[in-house]
């Protein structure tokens, strides 16, 4: 998984080039050549979703949140309820906001947030090295 997600990180840090060398205003060609950047990306997420668990079946994670958190309010899904969803559509609506507060003040650095979160993601999911100081090496 984390292979997918530095392929992801790179992808969206060549789109973030492009829309800051385009001012944050993107036109023509780079609009096209950002929508095939984007896409790839959320490709590439959906590959690390489905290489982490079969069960992760790719579906917009807005979708997917959002349809969990009213089937649980609806008691249309039994089992034990997920306090977290809340949580994850309020960050959602948090993050929406942050990138459109930037994309008003500062137009060239709105594409910085998708690749630095997804870079944040994949520091998370590398795996940890041990450090033991009786080991010689280390």
């Amino acid at each position: 998984m984390p292979a997918c997600l530095g392929g992801e990180v790179a992808l969206l840090a060549v789109a973030t080039g492009l829309w800051a060398a385009c001012g944050g205003a993107p036109g023509g060609a780079a609009r096209r050549v950002l929508l095939v950047l984007a896409a790839l990306a959320m490709g590439v997420q959906s590959g690390a979703m489905l290489a982490a668990s079969p069960a992760l079946r790719p579906s917009t994670y807005l979708t997917g949140t959002l349809a969990t958190f009213l089937m649980r309010g609806a008691g249309g899904l039994q089992g034990t309820a997920d306090r977290w969803v809340p949580v994850r559509l309020l960050a959602l609506a948090a993050g929406a906001a942050a990138t459109a507060a930037v994309r008003h003040a500062a137009p060239a650095w709105a594409a910085a947030l998708p690749s630095a979160t997804v870079a944040a993601g994949l520091l998370t999911a590398l795996p940890r090295r041990r450090m033991n100081p009786r080991e010689p090496g280390t």
